[in-house]
């Protein structure tokens, strides 16, 4: 008859077994080299913060990261191979330039630096503070420009200008629901010239909306933008957004 003694050795056998076999399994998907190490000051104390740049000098591949708080640091996921140059620097310090290390597949390579005070000049720091433009008395209300730079850069599945009013944060997007209002409460204007949905007919709150169309063919839009309650005499005829947009216009050049 087995006694439980023997089960529990069985079980922490099989249990320490297992553990190798996953220790084995991880140490296969290995397929780089690392660093690691601390930077001290002349007095042996870590120097949080110091910037460590490794190249590696064949190709060109830059890693870099920075000190944590007891000075120690680490570089993960480097290429094998070398040489590598490895530049510590830190302000108020002597840089420390360590070159000809080679990596090893799955090596975690130790490297210790001690950084030595170096009198540094810094220059005169002159700061200049600009207007923004679009914090003005100009600005009636909440709005969000698009411009054709973004149209051209930011990506749209329904090729549509609802996709990029979702830019304005009081938008809610396909739906064109400005600040929590129906769509059908807005002003759409295409050079001045109403577009908006006058059955309410379809969802988008554009004409075409219940065929999947749009007013305007998004390649023609030069850019828009969408106003929430702006206090102007010149804005009017909506409750929820006001989306105001341009076509684009050509010149006499070829």
């Amino acid at each position: 008859m087995i006694n439980r003694y023997t089960l529990l050795s069985f079980f922490m056998l099989l249990l320490v077994t297992f553990t190798l076999m996953q220790s084995n399994v991880f140490a296969q998907g290995v397929t780089t080299a690392a660093m690691n190490g601390i930077v001290v000051d002349s007095k042996g104390d870590p120097l949080p913060g110091a910037n460590i740049l490794a190249v590696h000098t064949p190709s060109g591949t830059q890693y870099g990261t920075t000190s944590r708080v007891d000075g120690k640091y680490n570089l993960n996921g480097l290429r094998t191979g070398g040489p590598y140059k490895v530049t510590v620097s830190f302000v108020g310090y002597k840089p420390q330039v360590f070159e000809g290390q080679n990596l090893q597949l799955g090596q975690n390579a130790k490297l210790d630096y001690t950084l030595y005070e170096e009198a540094v000049e810094l220059g005169d720091v002159t700061v200049v503070g600009d207007k923004n433009a679009v914090i003005s008395s100009n600005r009636t209300g909440a709005g969000q420009n698009v411009t054709a730079k973004d149209i051209e850069l930011l990506p749209t599945i329904n090729r549509s200008f609802q996709d990029f009013a979702k830019l304005s944060p009081q938008s809610s997007g396909n739906s064109s629901s400005v600040a929590s209002r129906n769509n059908r409460y807005n002003n759409i204007q295409i050079d001045g010239t109403q577009y908006n949905d006058v059955f309410g007919l379809g969802a988008s709150g554009t004409p075409g909306g219940q065929s999947g169309t749009t007013p305007i063919s998004l390649d023609a839009i030069d850019q828009f933008q969408v106003v929430v309650a702006p206090y102007d005499v010149k804005y009017g005829g909506f409750t929820g957004g006001g989306i105001k947009t341009i076509i684009k216009s050509g010149t006499k050049q070829f």
